[in-house]
C-alpha cells in the first residue's frame, strides 16, 4: 500500500519492461513515437501508453549512445526531441 513496484526497462531483441508483477515484450516496429526531454525520454507505443526512462538512469553506455541506438531500432517512430 502506497509502494512504488521496481520498474525495470531491458533492450535486447525485444523492449522488455517489468513493473512489480507486470510484465510487457515489445517489438521496437511497436513505438510510433519517441519524445527527448533534458531528463526523460518516453517510447510511446500506444496512444497513451509508454515507457518512461530517466535519462541519467543507463547502466549501459550514455544517453547519446541510447538516442543514437533507438533512433536506429525504430526507423519509422515519430521523434520529437525537446532536449536541444
Amino acid at each position: 500500500k502506497g509502494k512504488v513496484p521496481k520498474t525495470s526497462v531491458q533492450f535486447g531483441e525485444t523492449v522488455y519492461l517489468k513493473e512489480g508483477p507486470c510484465e510487457i515484450n515489445l517489438e521496437y516496429s511497436q513505438i510510433m513515437e519517441i519524445y527527448f526531454y533534458s531528463e526523460i525520454y518516453v517510447l510511446m507505443f500506444a496512444k497513451d501508453n509508454g515507457i518512461m526512462l530517466k535519462s541519467d538512469g543507463f547502466t549501459q553506455g550514455t544517453a547519446a549512445d541510447f538516442k543514437k541506438w533507438i533512433r536506429e531500432k525504430c526507423p519509422v517512430a515519430r521523434i520529437i526531441d525537446k532536449e536541444k
